[in-house]
């Protein structure tokens, strides 16, 4: 099973730490990690750290291509064929008050895509994505002008050949456009499937299943954060839950919505079942959360969580 992520919209994540952040106060801080990263970005190199390799693609800033693929591919099994932009790639920063826990992100809103950009991300993929293939198209749309409208999102998805299995993990209109053709499977948290689906939500695994059942989208899969409840693979034939309970306390959420998609699929490769690669993805969610590592995560600390990790049938 080859695996593509596409990302619109990438980013360059800079973590800062700052003891008792105030906004409006001058603070000392410092830079503890600067990523190469957004949703797809973080996909690959999640399944990477799984010993499952993908290809990389995408819009990237000029200016950015090689600093990028040099962050994200060290010491992983990741291919990079990124689309080259002439806007700069945007930089997001979070800061991690490591006194209270507390995370603020700002996001940038990203660059302009031309109609040219677009037409030659299509033109690659057309190509490039082989046949039965999973395409994983996730993150936001780019906010320049010209930019990527949800109607042009849904041109992406379709320049990949009819055989791919598509996955989209996006928001709002971007996702509301995807479901309107058949899919493999998304990954929206509680809040993105309630906005999605125009309802109230419990994030609560059974009222989940409900609601994923009861909207009959054109989806196989949908794959739902539940955050420290875990997550819920719903489908036609299918509903399972699975959560882990670590023994050690959360130190950060960002990416963490991206390493169970990047388990998942990892986990999909490696055994073909979906409850193995759910275990896998909630595992490897986890171990995110609780990992102090900003890039890599131990190998004992996702042992240790996977051996907490619950499977339930719903």
């Amino acid at each position: 099973m080859g695996v593509v992520t596409v990302g619109s919209n990438p980013a360059i994540d800079r973590v800062i730490h700052c003891e008792h952040f105030v906004p409006g106060g001058h603070l000392p801080s410092r830079t503890v990690a600067r990523l190469a990263a957004g949703k797809a970005a973080n996909v690959s190199r999640a399944m990477a750290m799984c010993g499952a390799p993908s290809v990389a693609s995408g819009f990237i800033g000029a200016a950015e291509t090689v600093w990028f693929r040099n962050n994200l591919t060290r010491g992983l099994d990741i291919t990079c064929e990124f689309i080259e932009v002439a806007g700069a790639t945007r930089e997001n920063i979070t800061i991690l008050d490591p006194a209270t826990g507390q995370e603020t992100h700002l996001r940038d809103g990203g660059f302009a895509v031309t109609p040219e950009d677009q037409q030659r991300l299509r033109s690659w993929l057309a190509v490039h994505v082989g046949a039965g293939a999973v395409c994983v198209f996730a993150g936001s749309l780019p906010a320049g002008s010209p930019g990527v409208s949800p109607q042009d999102f849904l041109a992406l998805l379709s320049s990949c050949p009819g055989d791919a299995r598509l996955v989209v993990d996006s928001s709002g209109p971007a996702l509301a456009a995807a479901v309107t053709r058949p899919l493999w499977l998304i990954k929206p948290n509680t809040a993105e499937l309630a906005t999605l689906l125009q309802r109230d939500l419990a994030a609560q695994p059974a009222a989940v299943v409900a609601a994923v059942r009861s909207a009959a989208l054109p989806v196989e899969y949908v794959l739902v954060s539940l955050g420290a409840q875990g997550a819920v693979l719903a489908g036609r034939s299918v509903a399972i839950h699975a959560v882990a309970r670590p023994r050690r306390p959360v130190v950060r959420t960002v990416g963490c919505g991206d390493h169970l998609l990047g388990g998942f699929l990892a986990g999909m490769q490696r055994h073909g079942g979906v409850a193995m690669a759910l275990r896998e993805g909630v595992a490897l969610a986890t171990a995110r959360a609780v990992s102090g590592d900003y890039v890599g995560i131990a190998a004992e600390i996702i042992s240790e969580v996977a051996a907490t990790t619950e499977l339930v049938e719903l």
